[in-house]
């Protein structure tokens, strides 16, 4: 009887164990960036990319997707998924700030916006569109 409990109960932790690393190990979809944001932004690309250079990933395995929008004029969009629990925000802390630029973090996902000729307002719009569309993630 004794014999049987000990079966049942390592049986039940290696299989707990074994879904928490597929879990873990599972690769992340970077969730679609808004193809428009009406009635100022279009999405003109949208690709796997790298880590944008001003990005310090502290050696962490990411994965990127990089899109370009046109409008009142141009933006840069660049996601990256870190592995859960390890490092979006602390990218957003390391990530130096420079001009024309928008960094955030949401969740495991890290994202830098940048910009040339839009407003803030204009550039506000489309930024607000990205922090959504991963929120939906």
């Amino acid at each position: 009887m004794m014999e049987h409990r000990r079966t049942t109960i390592l049986a039940r932790f290696a299989l707990v164990l074994g879904v928490t690393l597929l879990y873990g190990c599972a690769k992340q979809a970077i969730p679609e960036l808004p193809a428009s944001v009406p009635p100022l932004w279009t999405r003109t690309s949208f690709a796997p990319g790298q880590p944008p250079k001003a990005l310090d990933t502290a050696g962490n395995q990411v994965s990127c997707q990089d899109a370009a929008y046109n409008g009142p004029g141009t933006a840069h969009v660049s996601v990256c998924l870190f592995p859960p629990g390890s490092g979006a925000f602390e990218a957003v802390q390391r990530t130096r700030a420079s001009a024309n630029t928008v960094k955030f973090q949401e969740g495991d996902a890290f994202a830098l916006i940048s910009w040339d000729k839009a407003t803030r307002d204009e550039i506000t719009e489309l930024v607000h569109a990205v922090q959504r569309a991963l929120k939906r993630k």
